[in-house]
């Protein structure tokens, strides 16, 4: 799952290089594909997915707004 998120992370980034309508329509829809996903005998991820559904509006601001950082970490500016 980590791999996942990181993966999808990156996608976000790219997107803000070059937004267009049909990429936010697939970065919408994978949002959903990614955290819409619930895991027999893993509880604690389970509510980390629905928590990540929850706040899908703020999570996502950046599809409408690309200048917006992903993220409000320091450290994450790192991450490549």
């Amino acid at each position: 799952m980590q791999d996942t998120l990181w993966a999808y992370y990156r996608e976000l980034k790219a997107y803000q290089e070059q937004p267009t309508r049909l990429e936010r329509e697939r970065l919408q829809k994978r949002f959903d594909e990614i955290f819409g996903q619930r895991y027999p005998h893993h509880y604690g991820l389970n509510l980390v997915m629905q928590q990540f559904c929850a706040h899908k509006d703020e999570l996502m601001r950046v599809l409408d707004s690309p200048q917006l950082p992903l993220h409000n970490n320091a450290a994450e500016t790192d991450i490549p």
